[in-house]
């Protein structure tokens, strides 16, 4: 972990009565854990919680979850700690709103009190302060941390760039670190650990582009092979595509050299770091495609005042029979409905085919904090795919398995099922975790086997990765496989005799089981319609028969309080202006161009209240969730 500013190491004993009155004075935190920031900015925003202390005790009074810990932690990641203990900061720490984790955190810890020998030995850090005409020493000691990316337990300081011909760190590819000199002891630490890092074969994802660039620009003949070998490249979805990926495909692809053609939507570019950065591609000269194979005329001319840019045309398929869209309108408390309503919106349109997603921004569960998101309309919205719940009798089925789906799933799902399988194995062994004496589990048997030997463990992962591209090519004998992997596992818990069994049978028994994968994130109606359920940015790039847009809090508004002009088919240039309508308005445009017969938006009928003639003017139809349930029970 990188220190930016000062950090003095304090010795304990300065806090005790005979050190003479030195005391932690203030506490200030930015973005860390619930505490965010009172502004845009770290720079130029007030602390998100500020605390004056006293010299002695003071005691931190609290309810489960308010902050007493995270005040006591802030301390101690900034004061360092003992030798023997090893605290640092994660991904956690960094405060989140909206789904958005913040990229930057400050803790500033301020201490007055000071004698004049104890203020000798923090010469280099004290400052001073005017306290009623008198002149007191003060410290403050900070740290302010970028968001680290973590690889094999090393941080790569992943918030920052190396310069691609120095390797020298930097803001950008380009641009230096604002406010902090080469030959400042704080820069010289910060480069010496990338440097390290980098040494010991570490690559962030900032990382790669780095030194691709640095490869291409040292050894031209890479950038020759790639295009002797090219006449023609096609960049898809280029407006999701990052300046520093444009630059890598700009110096390798060159224009003057072959056709080089983007092809992209920037009404679409839901994927860009920040509000204002992701529209870093401009099309020059663009080739506009005139018409679309999606959807009709009803959903283009939403479609046309709801989006960022209206110069792309959006002409409709003829062909395509799509209904007028419909907004949702619910009460408070009928939000757990709106979906089955949506259902019988399906029904009254007799669509036959079987696509219908609910999609929404914000998938958090913001609940707590009474604020719309996806589990407001469906509780048990997870963003986590449950691995597969398969049970075999051996350690070969698991591994013949595994080979078996290797070309369907990532390595990631291959490592799973070998890891099952070892926690299968273990538990068969009557063999239980040492901590809490558990069944291990494939994640506990991560965790010990990394604990107990890490350089096994590692070895471990490159084996499975090397037989994953040996299964991929057909190349990978089960029983070899097996006896691997038993090797590994049993150098860490040694099985013998009897219990052995699970390990050395040779018979695979996977062909007749069953998947018990249970099907997470879809209303099943009591029809047999399945609603999946997800978030806008888990669908882009799909088509469905039909699609409902779920309203959700976004940044103290929601969707439709930006958006309620655009829906009524005004474009206020003011509007256009502001960076979170242009966050809206890009996620409202892939939400609604993904059906080709039917767009249903859900909302808060105070939401549209007042504006229910412009709406209709406009092409919507106004359901409330009452009337379309009870409307299906009488036709019932």
């Amino acid at each position: 972990m990188q220190v930016f500013g000062r950090m003095p190491q304090l010795d304990a004993r300065l806090f005790s009565k005979q050190a003479g009155n030195m005391y932690l004075s203030e506490l200030k935190l930015w973005n860390f854990r619930k505490y965010g920031i009172n502004g845009e900015s770290i720079e130029s925003s007030l602390p998100g919680v500020a605390i004056q202390f006293h010299e002695g005790m003071n005691v931190l009074i609290g309810e489960n979850d308010s902050g007493k810990t995270a005040i006591v932690d802030a301390i101690r990641y900034t004061l360092g700690t003992q030798s023997r203990e090893w605290i640092h900061l994660d991904e956690s720490d960094f405060h989140v709103e909206d789904e958005h984790r913040a990229e930057e955190l400050k803790i500033e810890c301020i201490f007055r009190g000071f004698t004049d020998q104890e203020a000798g030995r923090f010469l280099e850090w004290l400052g001073n302060e005017d306290v009623d005409g008198v002149k007191r020493y003060v410290l403050k000691d900070y740290k302010l941390r970028g968001w680290m990316e973590h690889k094999g337990g090393i941080s790569t300081l992943g918030s920052y760039w190396l310069h691609p011909k120095t390797l020298k760190v930097g803001k950008s590819l380009d641009e230096p670190i604002s406010k902090l000199g080469e030959d400042t002891s704080t820069y010289q630490r910060i480069n010496g650990i990338r440097k390290e890092v980098l040494e010991g074969g570490f690559l962030s994802y900032n990382d790669a582009y780095s030194i691709a660039l640095r490869y291409l620009n040292f050894v031209p003949a890479i950038r020759q092979a790639f295009q002797d070998r090219f006449c023609m490249v096609f960049l898809d979805e280029a407006q999701d595509t990052y300046e520093h990926q444009f630059r890598v495909l700009d110096t390798l692809f060159q224009p003057d050299k072959l056709v080089l053609q983007r092809i992209g939507d920037p009404n679409q570019a839901i994927f860009g770091p920040t509000t204002g950065s992701n529209m870093v591609w401009s099309p020059k000269s663009p080739l506009h495609f005139s018409d679309t194979q999606r959807y009709g005329d009803t959903i283009s001319r939403i479609l046309s005042s709801v989006r960022l840019q209206d110069d792309i045309s959006l002409r409709a398929c003829q062909s395509r029979n799509s209904y007028p869209p419909q907004i949702i309108a619910f009460l408070p408390g009928e939000e757990h409905q709106v979906i089955r309503a949506f259902v019988e919106l399906i029904h009254s349109f007799e669509l036959s085919e079987d696509t219908y997603y609910a999609i929404g921004w914000v998938g958090k569960d913001n609940t707590a904090k009474e604020k719309l998101c996806i589990p407001t309309y469906f509780p048990q919205f997870t963003g986590f795919q449950k691995s597969s719940s398969k049970q075999f009798s051996n350690l070969i089925s698991y591994t013949a398995y595994a080979i078996q789906i290797a070309k369907l799933e990532c390595v990631k799902c291959f490592s799973e099922i070998i890891l099952q399988g070892i926690a299968h194995a273990l538990n068969d062994a009557g063999i239980k975790t040492e901590e809490s004496n558990r069944s291990y589990t494939s994640h506990t048997v991560k965790i010990h086997w990394k604990c107990q030997d890490e350089e096994g463990y590692n070895e471990f992962r490159s084996q499975i990765a090397c037989s994953y591209l040996q299964a991929l090519g057909s190349h990978l004998d089960a029983i070899e496989f097996r006896d691997s992997i038993k090797a590994a596992l049993t150098s860490i818990w040694p099985i013998n005799g009897e219990k052995a069994t699970f390990l050395i049978c040779d018979t695979i028994d996977f062909t007749n089981q069953p998947d018990t994968k249970e099907p997470i994130n879809q209303f099943i109606s009591d029809s047999g319609i399945i609603v999946n359920v997800g978030t806008v940015h888990s669908v882009k790039g799909e088509t469905h028969a039909a699609t409902l847009y779920l309203e959700t809090d976004y940044y103290g508004q929601t969707d439709v309080k930006r958006l309620i002009n655009f829906l009524k088919g005004k474009r206020n240039p003011s509007e256009l202006r502001k960076e979170r309508h242009k966050e809206n308005l890009k996620i409202a445009h892939v939400a609604f161009s993904r059906p080709k017969h039917l767009l249903a938006f859900a909302c808060q009928a105070s939401s549209v209240a007042g504006h229910k003639k412009e709406l209709e003017d406009n092409g919507w139809e106004i359901r409330s969730v009452p009337g379309l349930i009870m409307g299906r029970e009488e036709i019932a």
